[in-house]
């Protein structure tokens, strides 16, 4: 299995091409070393025909035919491996000094070198004929075989080189490839898990802070709020079976008690008129958590537009402050102007209504209530804060939680949804909301980008 696993491997194909693009890349670089250096001890030979060819020339210009001889002769007897060749002959075309053989038929070349071949057959001779003025001629050449001897070592070398590096980067890909696909498999093995219901498991992460350490915390963060979510689903499904099982038992009641007759008409209307309003509740109930839910789908951020919260604020102040004065409390406000972002404004305000409606709940009667709008940096603060009983801090993160309210405020009217839509509607603009302590009273914070 694990040798099929690695055949199918996509790192196993992409080491494979890396390794042939590598071999390509290494041997045109090696041709290209060897055509270079072949060259290059060719030239060198050239440059030592001719400056023995000039060395001769000189000494017919000092010495005539006799110290050509006498040179070509000396040259030729302290060449003990023929690697040289010398012929002098006269204008008539006969030998005077040096190899036997006839003179060469080849054409020079279009450097003036001719190419000939040797006796053993080992290498090429490269030559150069010069003329004198008594019509004699000298042909001086030297056997290349070392060229051909560096390039076969070179080839060998090149070759060697080749495929030990081959091997390095097809036993690297290897290593690479088994290195990637147990870290895969790890994430794998995490996902069956996870998939067969055990939602604790988490994927492994080292100390490398390489890329698949990035991809597993990400994983794992992402577990974190599923697990987070699974745990708000129950907390729903707790809330809702408490908060609706009382309301529908009593409407069942109702609804028997009407059934079963004994009254008059007045109290069958009184009867159906508080049904109806047991029923109104339940579904706004319903409704608030489909608008949460629409909310924290995200859709609606295609419709954001500029929006000055400042005018949303001032908004919010004349609706509830005439409340507010019928109760017997203050509502201030303390806002920058023209302060704006980039959402939706039926959301931010229903938002900030319900912020202030809590504050106007949970206050005293003579207790202060004040709208704060304010910027730092980049950033956008809308605040509501009250003097009330305040939250305590092991509640402050349960209170955003659908259906949840603290105990003490089970008495009071409300479904537990509106600071749940307050922090979907933050987290849709992309920001944060939390609770802090007033002194006395809590004071709720919206935090959001300011539009650039």
């Amino acid at each position: 299995m694990r040798a099929r696993e690695l055949l199918r491997s996509r790192a196993l194909r992409l080491a494979l091409l890396y390794a042939a693009l590598f071999g390509v890349s290494i041997t045109a670089l090696l041709g290209f070393i060897y055509l270079i250096a072949g060259n290059y001890v060719k030239s060198h030979v050239d440059e030592f025909v001719s400056s023995e060819l000039e060395m001769l020339s000189a000494d017919y210009e000092i010495d005539g035919i006799d110290g050509v001889t006498g040179l070509v002769n000396s040259r030729d007897a302290s060449d003990r491996n023929n690697h040289w060749l010398y012929l002098y002959i006269d204008k008539h075309g006969r030998r005077i000094a040096g190899d036997n053989d006839p003179w060469p038929s080849a054409t020079p070349g279009p450097d003036g070198f001719l190419t000939l071949p040797t006796r053993a057959g080992a290498g090429q001779i490269r030559a150069r004929e010069a003329h004198f003025p008594d019509g004699s001629q000298i042909l001086v050449g030297l056997n290349d075989y070392e060229v051909g001897e560096m390039r076969s070592a070179l080839a060998r070398s090149m070759g060697f080189g080749l495929g030990a590096m081959l091997l390095l980067a097809i036993g690297g890909g290897l290593l690479v490839t088994m290195a990637t696909l147990r870290q895969i498999e790890s994430i794998n093995r995490v996902a069956h898990d996870i998939m067969a219901g055990d939602l604790r498991q988490r994927v492994p992460v080292g100390g490398s802070n390489d890329e698949f350490d990035a991809l597993g915390r990400n994983i794992n963060a992402m577990l974190d709020r599923i697990g987070v979510l699974m745990e708000a689903i129950r907390g729903v499904t707790d809330n809702i079976a408490h908060d609706l099982r009382l309301p529908l038992a009593r409407l069942r009641a109702r609804l028997e008690a009407s059934l079963g007759g004994g009254g008059n008409r007045d109290d069958l209307e009184r009867a159906i008129g508080h049904s109806i309003e047991e029923v109104d509740s339940i579904l706004h109930t319903f409704g608030a958590l489909l608008r949460i839910a629409n909310v924290e789908s995200g859709r609606l951020r295609e419709s954001f537009s500029d929006v000055d919260l400042s005018a949303i604020a001032l908004d919010a102040e004349q609706l509830f402050e005439p409340i507010a004065s019928a109760d017997g409390k203050t509502l201030e406000i303390s806002v920058e102007q023209q302060v704006h972002i980039d959402g939706s404004r039926d959301l931010l305000f229903q938002a900030l209504a319900n912020l202030v409606d809590n504050a106007l709940k949970y206050t005293p009667e003579g207790g202060r209530i004040l709208i704060e709008l304010s910027t730092h940096h980049d950033v956008v603060q809308l605040a509501v804060a009250d003097n009330g009983p305040g939250v305590a801090p092991e509640e402050r993160e349960k209170v955003f939680q659908r259906l949840y309210r603290v105990d003490p405020s089970r008495s009071t009217a409300g479904n537990g949804l509106g600071l749940s839509l307050v922090r979907a509607v933050a987290l849709l603009h992309d920001g944060t909301c939390g609770i802090e302590d007033n002194y006395p009273g809590a004071r709720v914070v919206l935090r959001l980008p300011l539009r650039r």
